[in-house]
């Protein structure tokens, strides 16, 4: 005789995480870019995006959270519209800019990015144009891997000039490099203001 379906009351907790990390994992080979455009004071669950196939998260003026599960990598790249003012919270994420640095910010825009928990940026950090800014803040922790080529860690790159920098944050922050990512641009900003004061 055939076998009869069960329903599952529970998936055990090692079975789904594997589960969504192949998920996450197979989501990278998905050339279709899918943009997600979020709406002020959203939180935005970053594994549900990765997991519906989007690339791309456009922030607009005002205020957004970003969050994980702090163990899934998501392929994914969060932009910061020009000209605008935005306070962006992150919270276990670990996020992979397959093909541009994680969070991007736009021209003449200012970004606030509060650092909650554990974070990890891989291949790139944040990309802070010449006429933007950046307040780094938060009590969380922050690594960033940088494993591209003229890559950027945090502000510019080899090839690209910085905006502003201010460092004021009391978590632990860190940079791994296994290229020529531009390693330098955090060190030297953050020994550039403490001289300041």
């Amino acid at each position: 005789s055939r076998p009869q379906p069960n329903v599952v009351p529970v998936i055990p907790e090692k079975i789904r995480r594997e589960i969504v990390n192949e998920n996450l994992r197979l989501s990278t080979y998905n050339r279709d870019l899918k943009t997600y455009e979020a709406a002020c004071g959203e939180s935005l669950d970053l594994i549900n995006l990765a997991l519906n196939q989007y690339t791309y998260i456009n922030l607009y003026e005002g205020e957004y959270t970003a969050f994980g599960d702090g163990e899934g990598i998501t392929d994914m790249h969060i932009r910061v519209a020009d000209n605008a003012n935005v306070k962006l919270t992150v919270s276990n994420t670990n996020i992979k800019g397959s093909s541009e640095t994680p969070i991007i910010v736009g021209k003449n825009s200012h970004l606030t990015l509060v650092i909650k928990d554990n974070n990890t940026f891989y291949k790139e950090g944040v990309y802070v144009p010449e006429s933007s800014s950046l307040d780094l803040i938060g009590d969380g922790n922050l690594d960033i891997e940088l494993n591209r080529n003229y890559g950027c860690g945090i502000g510019g790159s080899f090839k690209r000039k910085y905006g502003n920098i201010t460092i004021n944050k009391s978590g632990n922050s860190g940079m791994a490099t296994a290229g020529m990512g531009d390693v330098l641009t955090l060190i030297e900003k953050a020994q550039e203001k403490q001289k300041r004061f």
